[in-house]
């Protein structure tokens, strides 16, 4: 039986994720394929950024859909001097938090959707 993904469901399944999400796709030892898709399309977006990076001084960058703020954190950490902001937007203000919490440096800003 598939549960019907309301917009109240979506964002309660990803306020319940915040505290592991990152965790969960991102960090330790690649155990399944799943994780591998998170950490292979991180690596393809960061690859794509960095090639580009000598173009982005001073660039704004919107992430739609940012969670807790992983790959915004990453931009800021690999590329300090190629954004002068990065706004991400989600619909879980639990990410959100957990974005703010993980990323103090004032580039970055976050939003609730809607």
């Amino acid at each position: 039986m598939t549960q019907n993904m309301t917009h109240e469901n979506t964002v309660n399944f990803y306020d319940n994720e915040s505290g592991q999400y990152s965790k969960k796709r991102y960090e330790g030892k690649t155990e399944s394929y799943f994780q591998f898709l998170f950490r292979e399309r991180q690596r393809l977006f960061m690859d794509l950024v960095r090639s580009i990076g000598s173009e982005l001084k001073n660039a704004n960058a919107l992430e739609i859909g940012c969670a807790d703020g992983v790959i915004i954190k990453k931009l800021i950490e690999d590329m300090p001097d190629s954004f002068n902001s990065i706004t991400g937007i989600d619909v879980s203000p639990k990410m959100l938090e957990q974005a703010r919490e993980k990323t103090a440096d004032p580039k970055a800003k976050y939003f609730l959707r809607g």
